[in-house]
């Protein structure tokens, strides 16, 4: 841009009036002297100070975060004002370099003495202590010498730039704003751990009753995110959550009143049965009622997490509403499609009160935002997010990979779309050494929802805070066919992990009773027996078993399946010594057969009819196969190959390992050899052939390396430079930070101009639903795509590299921001941009995942080489020459702004120029302006632009 380093901006800035700032206010005059008139935004830092000087006063610390940070805020709405990018936070430490010039002051000179932030001012993840403090206020008393000092150091690291030494002249300093950028870092990462009361703000407009995607109307899927966010919230915390619902109005009084987490989810499926859709869409009247909501609630952080699918017709709106918001925290969902959505006023919403905006169209998607707004509300964020289909031949999906690296907290979301219980699924979690999490552990909870699962882990053992997790989307599981001996593998403890695995994955709750058999070996004692099954099913006794009844008599175990054996709720066997048919094969078989009959897991090496009969029942039968050398693990189970030692089979003995096939359209190869054959077979719990099912999982943690979205600039337009930037805010950056950092952003973009089709097609008159009246834009866009799809402009997706700087990942010499600047080609077309930035951090050998996502608008740009404007002139009246001027803006690609986009021009008159009128002329992207004034009076002219491209305005003379 014009000035990347601020250095006029500054100045234009601080010479503003303070009236002319919609987020300032001057004060009493404090510096002595008489007081200017008017006071300037840089007399008003003055005089601040003056008013507050340090540590006086109660409360101090709090308005001293609070006063910067409502400085900042202006600032940054100046620059989106005249097109600038916002600033970036500056860390001081010593030796960093101080990226603009100031009075002299070459640009990257180093500040040599600076003083790094103190870990009192990170976070427990990176060795800090930020979170024991109690108040904010009394992080700002503790921060306010090192702020001061640094300040001073500032200055000192060029003679002739003394402008931070002094409250009534270090704005004048640009990095004066990156380097307070910091304190709002602080402050935020300590709110995150807070307790919060927050209020779901929820859409129940007329519209509502649309179907989304994925099934169901766009209420149904609204209800079923609230329900899963409420599942989401940690037992035990000091959270609070409530409900406020709007249409025409907002609930006259709460939906759901603030509720302490253990009560939550009941309360919020309470309250959704009484919410219904109809009436019109008020924003504002929503976030207002939400405000007031969590304002009654004592909890020190307050957040809002909006849900709208669509665009505000009704007074009050969200420009009359955010002023009321303070420094509440809003998470912005939207869900629809691009053109049914006020996605430009939604992110600048979310962008002004620190949160991040979201969209899309699908049911899934939605439920999935959801998780996003929790980990943007709270001291979790996302490690990893895949989206994908487990399909219909699968029983599990491959895996999440977590990389843990000093984890502290872990959270794992598993969704899908079919409710229960049809489209059942659950989450299959592995621990960093192969052992499965067992969800009966004092420490992990477990939630399960109709759509949903959610297994938090809530305090991460030392020994799982490095390496590797993995979570699976599986579905619920009758039993496996395991085709090796009891214990062929040169690696026991990897054959141990196995079987655990499979235990976890039949028993994801508990196994309250479970039938153990294994037939007679030559060992005297059972411990001298070599078996992966004892060692696999006695280690989770207390986990995911309850109790255990072992017997290597095949009588007794024949009694015991006749007598009870549908009392259990898990019947191991492992036959690998003795052959020929055995007195329990019968009843085996008729239990594994019958529909509904208990899970097992089954190993039997014997060629016999009756063996054949309970591998049948189990859903696999021998193939003749023997000897096979590897077991490789691609059905869900782990990763990688286990190796068989003496494959051989010994005299007397049965095959160490042999291959089976599936019989029923139930079961599923979880494992193959060497030579293609398969080694485990799964059977699901239903008898059915499953359907494909849409599903994502969500790792989020509480750890080093937070990824936040960065706003770089306020708009985008078409033909400009996209520019996806992300940050991770010094409280959350480990001393010596990483040894690598490669990071790549995903844009998925349209590739096809939403305008150009709406302009094509024409806007009709408004449609009412069920008392909400779609603009003429929305009913156009909902007659083209009646379910909702979100297909109607075809997109594609290119992934880019971000770069610290443009050095390449160097973490040393960075400043914590990864960015790109994209070429205008990228943004050819109007509409909704979705980046998703996915990072990979190493230390000392150990590589993790961070990913972040937030949905971007591009408009399209005013130019004059390709907008046409008619000027006609109108009966005057008198001395007043009366005008109508049509416009149909167009970018200079030749595509039209299009219809129903009135509020995104600036119109403004020139000299005595009056507008009298302005509206769409044709539905088609005319627009029709009728102004007038006094025909001997100078000249006159109206003055056409966008918000933050002023130097692009057009400027039509008028006769």
């Amino acid at each position: 841009m014009a000035d990347p380093n601020h250095v006029l901006d500054t100045q234009n800035f601080l010479a503003q009036p303070v009236s002319s700032i919609g987020v300032l206010f001057p004060q009493p005059w404090a510096c002595g002297g008489g007081a200017p008139a008017p006071q300037s935004v840089l007399q008003l830092h003055r005089n601040w100070h003056c008013a507050n000087p340090d540590h006086t006063g109660a409360n101090w610390g709090n308005r001293f975060f609070g006063f910067h940070k409502q400085f900042l805020l202006a600032y940054d709405r100046y620059l989106a004002s005249v097109g600038e990018p916002y600033i970036q936070t500056w860390e001081a430490a010593p030796n960093a370099l101080i990226p603009p010039p100031h009075q002299g002051r070459p640009a990257n000179t180093p500040c040599l003495t600076c003083l790094a932030l103190p870990s009192s001012f990170r976070l427990p993840a990176v060795g800090g202590t930020l979170d024991s403090f109690p108040t904010l206020t009394s992080i700002g008393d503790a921060i306010i010498n090192w702020h001061n000092t640094n300040h001073g150091r500032v200055a000192a690291s060029f003679a002739a730039a003394t402008d931070m030494n002094s409250p009534a002249t270090s704005p004048n300093d640009p990095v004066f704003y990156r380097y307070h950028h910091i304190f709002d870092d602080v402050q935020d990462a300590w709110r995150t751990h807070q307790a919060s009361d927050i209020a779901i703000v929820l859409d129940r407009s007329g519209s509502m009753n649309l179907p989304a995607v994925g099934g169901g109307t766009r209420l149904q899927a609204a209800k079923d995110a609230s329900s899963l966010f409420a599942d989401l919230l940690e037992n035990g915390s000091a959270h609070r959550l409530g409900m406020v619902s709007f249409s025409t109005a907002a609930s006259a009084t709460p939906d759901m009143p603030l509720t302490a987490v253990a009560g939550a989810p009941a309360a919020m499926t309470s309250a959704l049965g009484g919410v219904s859709a109809g009436g019109s869409t008020s924003i504002g009247a929503g976030l207002s009622a939400g405000q007031a909501l969590i304002a009654g609630g004592s909890n020190p952080r307050k957040a809002i997490l909006l849900l709208t699918d669509g665009m505000e017709n009704t007074a009050p709106t969200i420009a009359a509403s955010a002023p009321g918001l303070g420094d509440t925290h809003v998470c912005s969902v939207g869900l629809g499609t691009p053109g049914t959505l006020d996605g430009e006023k939604l992110q600048q919403l979310s962008e002004r009160q620190g949160g991040i905006y979201i969209s899309g169209p699908s049911a899934l998607e939605l439920k999935k935002f959801f998780v996003f707004c929790f980990a943007d509300i709270f001291d979790t964020f996302v490690g990893a997010d895949p989206v994908a289909v487990l399909p219909a031949n699968q029983l599990a999906s491959p895996p999440l990979i977590h990389g843990a690296l000093d984890d502290q907290k872990l959270v794992f979301v598993l969704s899908w779309t079919t409710p229960l219980p049809a489209g059942a699924l659950q989450l299959s979690v592995t621990r960093p050494d192969g052992s499965p999490l067992a969800l009966s552990d004092p420490n992990v909870q477990s939630v399960f929802g109709p759509t949903w699962q959610i297994v938090r882990v809530k305090n991460v053992a030392a020994a799982d805070r490095q390496g590797r997790w993995l979570a699976r989307a599986v579905r619920p599981h009758r039993g496996f066919v395991n085709g090796f001996s009891n214990n062929p593998f040169t690696d026991e403890t990897a054959g141990i992990n196995l079987i655990r695995s499979e235990v976890a994955r039949l028993c994801p709750t508990l196994c309250r009773r479970v039938l153990y058999f294994e037939d007679p070996h030559a060992h005297d004692t059972f411990a001298d027996h070599l078996t992966v099954y004892g060692p696999a099913l006695y280690g989770e006794v207390g986990r995911s078993i309850g109790t255990m009844d072992y017997t290597d008599d095949p009588q007794a175990f024949a009694q015991k399946l006749r007598e009870g054996g549908q009392d259990y709720d898990l019947i191991v066997s492992s036959v690998s010594h003795q052959d020929g048919d055995q007195a329990f094969d019968a009843p085996l078989s008729q239990l594994l057969c019958a529909s509904g009959g208990p899970r097992y897991i089954v190993a039997d090496a014997r060629t016999s009819a009756g063996a054949q009969a309970v591998l049948r029942c189990a859903g696999a039968l021998r193939t003749g196969k023997t000897g096979l050398k590897t077991l490789k693990l691609d059905g869900g189970l782990g990763q990688g190959s286990l190796s068989f030692g003496n494959v051989a089979a010994m005299p007397g003995m049965l095959p160490t390992s042999y291959e089976l096939k599936p019989t029923a359209a139930s079961t599923a190869v979880q494992a193959t050899s060497d030579q293609g054959g398969a080694l485990i077979v799964a059977r699901s719990q239903a008898d059915s052939t499953p359907t494909d099912q849409p599903y994502f999982i969500t790792s989020l943690t509480r750890a080093p390396a937070r990824v936040l979205p960065f706003p770089y600039r306020s708009n985008t337009y078409t033909g400009e430079s996209l520019h996806p930037a992300f940050h991770i805010p010094a409280p959350y950056w480990p001393a010596g930070g990483y040894d690598k950092v490669t990071a790549t952003v995903r844009v998925t973009r349209p590739a096809a101009s939403l305008n150009a089709l709406i302009a094509k097609n024409g806007l009709k008159d408004p449609q009412t639903l069920g008392g909400d009246t779609l603009s003429p834009r929305q009913a156009l866009i909902a007659r083209l795509d009646p379910n909702g799809t979100g297909k109607l402009i075809p997109t594609q997706t290119d992934t880019f590299v971000l770069t610290d700087d443009g050095k390449g990942g160097d973490t040393t010499a960075g400043d914590h921001y990864w960015e790109v600047a994209l070429p205008p080609k990228v943004a050819e077309f109007d509409g909704q941009y979705v980046v998703h930035a996915v990072f990979e951090l190493c230390r000392a050998g150990t590589c993790v995942t961070r990913e972040a996502e937030q949905t971007l608008n591009v408009q399209t740009k005013l130019t004059a080489s390709k907008t046409q404007v008619v000027v006609e002139r109108l009966q005057a009246d008198g001395n007043v020459q009366r005008v109508r001027v049509r416009l149909t803006p167009a970018d200079g690609a030749g595509l039209p702004l299009g219809p129903g986009l009135l509020d995104q021009l600036i119109l403004r008159p020139v000299g005595q120029t009056r507008i009298e009128r302005a509206a769409d002329s044709d539905g088609r992207g005319s627009y029709d302006v009728t102004l007038s004034y006094p025909a001997d009076q100078g000249a006159h002219a109206l003055s056409v632009a966008q918000f933050g491209r002023p130097q692009d305005a057009i400027t039509v003379k008028l006769p």
